[in-house]
């Protein structure tokens, strides 16, 4: 029996940096709460933008934010994995100097950007709805941060994240969360261990009992946690290895298709 039900959003249930949502979706996830199945959203973004595009079923679901950094569910942030202040600073030292690259962090809901990259605040508030923060310094800012987000239009992110990854090693994790975005995270944050999280908290004991979708190298550890995973036709390589099925059907309704299914289970 399917208890639990994860999906990323961006490249999977909407296109990638918008809040194009089909309005479908809020009606199952009312049946699904009917028949006891929990859905959670699940994004690199951060939560007030997720709460945004759900706003119908805010209440009925649970919030995975930030990439694993934050969990919520009715308002209430449930877990919220910080990154030690010592690792942030080498991690914003050393986006600030990657070549055509912008950067945020993020805390409990919120994301801060620097007031000089003006063009990236207008990015992240018109396209993801974002509530920004600008600031001097994001190193100042008043709270822990879950998580720093580079974006550059220059650099695929699985080529960015690797060359990351060789500077860091196994301080942080770092992983492609879109085409152009590459997300540093706490080593115990992640989608894959929010998700064992989440199971934890809800009693949820067997793999089977949950199913995950996904698109990116961000989705591959909650793919690889839930025991029925589904990648989308346009997923990263690493996802559609990482997922038990790979869709056929390009576009989000391809997902829905697959809720509709469960439902009628």
């Amino acid at each position: 029996m399917i208890k639990l039900i994860a999906s990323d959003l961006d490249g999977t249930l909407l296109k990638e940096g918008t809040m194009d949502i089909n309005p479908e979706i809020y009606d199952i996830i009312r049946k699904l709460k009917a028949k006891g199945i929990v859905f959670a959203a699940v994004s690199g973004r951060e939560y007030d933008s997720i709460e945004r595009v759900f706003a119908p079923v805010k209440d009925d679901i649970y919030f995975i934010a930030g990439n694993g950094g934050i969990i919520s569910y009715q308002g209430e942030i449930i877990e919220k994995m910080a990154i030690p202040a010592d690792i942030l600073k080498e991690v914003v030292e050393y986006v600030r100097v990657q070549k055509g690259a912008s950067f945020m962090t993020a805390g409990s809901a919120q994301a801060y950007v620097e007031r000089a990259d003006q063009a990236f605040v207008k990015k992240l508030r018109e396209g993801y709805k974002l509530h920004v923060n600008e600031v001097d310094d994001v190193l100042n800012a008043p709270e822990t941060m879950t998580k720093v987000a580079m974006y550059n239009e220059e650099v695929d992110a699985a080529l960015g994240a690797e060359e990351a990854k060789r500077r860091f090693g196994d301080k942080i994790q770092i992983m492609a969360s879109g085409d152009y975005w590459v997300d540093f995270v706490d080593v115990h944050s992640g989608k894959g261990n929010a998700l064992q999280k989440l199971c934890n908290r809800l009693g949820i004991t067997k793999r089977e009992e949950v199913v995950a979708f996904g698109d990116n190298c961000n989705d591959v550890s909650m793919l690889l946690e839930a025991g029925k995973s589904y990648a989308v036709t346009t997923a990263r390589e690493e996802a559609k290895q990482a997922a038990r099925y790979v869709l056929e059907k390009p576009g989000p309704d391809s997902v829905l298709n697959v809720l509709k299914m469960i439902l009628e289970l």
